[in-house]
């Protein structure tokens, strides 16, 4: 697994969604319904911290 370095500055929520994301697909392979339901049970506000790091995207990347 390799984490952009650029993440350190997105804020916490954000990286905490990463590296459960990365970290679920350590148990699942694919993204089918248990990879999510895992993603839920440990970050429930996934899709707010998604959204946000999608709109940081440019801004971090510099």
């Amino acid at each position: 697994m390799i984490i952009n370095r650029h993440l350190v500055k997105a804020p916490r929520q954000c990286v905490d969604y990463v590296l459960i994301y990365e970290l679920a697909h350590l148990k699942h392979h694919d993204h089918g319904p248990a990879f999510w339901n895992l993603i839920d049970a440990h970050a429930g506000d996934w899709r707010k911290a998604k959204r946000h790091l999608d709109g940081l995207v440019e801004v971090l990347m510099d």
